[in-house]
Formats: structure tokens, C-alpha cells, sequence
């Protein structure tokens, strides 16, 4: 009983966040070059095999903040801000996936913010870990809704990546549907 009703009242909380941020969408007026930041961001933790002792300790929880920034032709700019590193013992960083869906056209897809690769040749910055390369995709103009997350494989002890919880962006681009 008591299990039944926390699945119904997390249900209900769902549907509600879902149908809030859809009338968010709904309701603002789209303008072009204004950068959304998600307010809710993708964390995750990543994690090194415990099976040869090379963790010693535990993984950080990382978090990632991608933002939208809208072109006036139906596209859409998507970015991350820079984040730590997420493995308890390596400096590796992790892509992070983008799943959009344009509420008024009804047109979807996946794009992928890819780590930049630090160049050695170069001075080295102060903190040069974990930057991504910005995607640009066409969305078509109307209301659109975008989550982030991490590709998620393995569990403890062996090497892995899970999500905490996916990231959440809703906004409005300019330009004519599809």
C-alpha cells in the first residue's frame, strides 16, 4: 500500500513538472539570442573498477550545465558549461547527450556535446578539463524542450557511469517550423 502510493504520488509529480514547464513554454513569447541555461542540471558519477584496487576512494558527483542558445532561423546552439573531473582516479571527461523535442512540430532528435581534446602544444590553461564542443542543430521555429544526461553503462564494482538525474531546458526559437 505504502509503496503503491509513493509510485502514484511520484507519477503525479512527473505529469504536473512535465505539464508546468510545456505551459512555461507555451506562454513565452519567442525571441532570438537569449541563452536559456537548463535549470535543472545533468549529474552523474563515473567511477574506476574496485576489482585491482585502482579507486582509492570515492567517485565526486558530477555536474554538467548545458544551456540553448536560438537562432532567428529555426537552429538552436547547444553548450555546456565547463565541469570537474568525474573519474575517482583519471582525468577522462564524458560526452553529454542532448535529446530534443520541438513541442509545435512535433520533430526530435539527439545530438552529442563532445569533450574538446586539451592541446599540449599550447600554454597550458588553468583548469583545461572537461570543455565541450558546442552543437548546433535545426529544431524549426515553436516551443522546444530539451534534457541532457550521460551514456550510463556498468555498476560497482567493475568500471561505471550512471546518472543521478538528466538535465531539463525548456525554450522557444524563432524561425518556421518544419
Amino acid at each position: 500500500m505504502q509503496r503503491e502510493r509513493c509510485r502514484g504520488s511520484f507519477a503525479a509529480l512527473f505529469t504536473a513538472t512535465v505539464a508546468g514547464l510545456a505551459t512555461m513554454a507555451a506562454s513565452s513569447p519567442a525571441t532570438a539570442a537569449t541563452t536559456t541555461v537548463f535549470p535543472i542540471p545533468v549529474r552523474f558519477v563515473a567511477g574506476c573498477s574496485f576489482d585491482i584496487m585502482e579507486c582509492w576512494g570515492l567517485p565526486p558527483l558530477t555536474t554538467v550545465v548545458p544551456a540553448a542558445t536560438p537562432g532567428t532561423d529555426g537552429t538552436v546552439t547547444f553548450t555546456a558549461d565547463h565541469a570537474a573531473r568525474v573519474s575517482a582516479h583519471t582525468l577522462y571527461c564524458v560526452a553529454v547527450r542532448i535529446h530534443w523535442r520541438n513541442l509545435t512540430t512535433g520533430d526530435a532528435d539527439t545530438t552529442t556535446l563532445e569533450p574538446v581534446d586539451v592541446d599540449f602544444t599550447q600554454p597550458y590553461p588553468a583548469n583545461p578539463w572537461c570543455r565541450y564542443t558546442p552543437a548546433t542543430v535545426d529544431t524549426g521555429g515553436g516551443h522546444v524542450v530539451a534534457t541532457a544526461d550521460v551514456v550510463t553503462f556498468g555498476a560497482p564494482p567493475a568500471k561505471y557511469q550512471n546518472v543521478v538525474h538528466p538535465g531539463v531546458g525548456v525554450f522557444d526559437v524563432a524561425g518556421s517550423g518544419h
